[in-house]
């Protein structure tokens, strides 16, 4: 919810914003979200096939399709929301 405004700003012709030349993309940052959000499932035991290409990476342009980015973060929600779900409240 905290991030809902400002994820729904973000559109294909300004996923190259930054904030100076040494910063990363705002679409950079959007797929990073999507990545790492998949990637709390692991520790749960619940894998991935996402191709993390941000994590640890310098900015070259990964992000920029924000319906890409936008599936990553909806398919991590539905996991985290369905683990939250599945899980008992002695786990």
């Amino acid at each position: 919810m905290t991030n809902s405004f400002a994820f729904g700003q973000i559109t294909d012709e300004n996923t190259d914003f930054r904030l100076n030349k040494q910063m990363t993309s705002v679409g950079f940052i959007y797929r990073y979200i999507g990545e790492t959000i998949n990637l709390f499932g692991t520790f749960f035991g619940i894998p991935t096939e996402i191709q993390h290409a941000t994590m640890g990476q310098t900015d070259n342009g990964q992000g920029r399709y924000i319906k890409e980015n936008l599936e990553l973060i909806e398919s991590g929600y539905v996991m985290l929301r369905q683990l939250i779900e599945n899980t008992s409240d002695a786990e």
